[in-house]
């Protein structure tokens, strides 16, 4: 199958995301032996461009679908289909849905190293113990709520109608 032949059609009124139907099509279509091992997709820009998406919606699911092993990239040779993880799997009956993908951390590309980990444990407190300096955690335990909380009530208090809206656009 030539890569400007992949079929996706997308349900624009139903509840499932655009980047998760993208992704489940193009799993049945590797389960369903219409996609094989080496055949390359569409580039992000070209599938996005086909189906009247935005590019962001194919490069998300592009990821998803190599996270989980169904698509290869290389940098100069395009993205193409990896194949089923552990061999071959029988073809599915074309009226079987295929299973969702749903996002997993991505595998671990430094050869098994304990100390990598590609997705950080949510924070956590515990006083008396080592500061927490992990990008993006703030020091909760430090921040006064109470005069925050007090701050706001005594502004929202004092606020007009015309302080709550998004005010006059400005001319630039």
């Amino acid at each position: 199958m030539g890569s400007s032949e992949l079929l996706i059609v997308l349900d624009r009124d139903g509840g499932t995301p655009l980047q998760q139907q993208v992704c489940d099509q193009v799993t049945a279509l590797v389960r369903w032996g219409q996609l094989r091992p080496g055949d390359p997709v569409p580039a992000s820009r070209e599938l996005a461009q086909q189906l009247n998406v935005s590019r962001t919606v194919i490069t998300r699911a592009y990821e998803l679908l190599r996270a989980h092993g169904i698509l290869t990239a290389r940098r100069g040779s395009g993205t193409k289909v990896a194949g089923l993880v552990g061999g071959a799997a029988p073809p599915r009956a074309p009226h079987m849905a295929p299973p969702a993908l749903a996002p997993q951390p991505p595998r671990a590309t430094d050869g098994g190293n304990a100390l990598w980990q590609p997705w950080e444990p949510p924070p956590t407190h515990h006083p008396g113990t080592a500061l927490d300096f992990r990008h993006g955690t703030p020091a909760l335990a430090d921040f006064p709520v109470a005069r925050w909380r007090q701050s706001m009530h005594d502004a929202y208090g004092r606020a007009d109608i015309a302080a709550l809206g998004y005010g006059r656009p400005r001319d630039r």
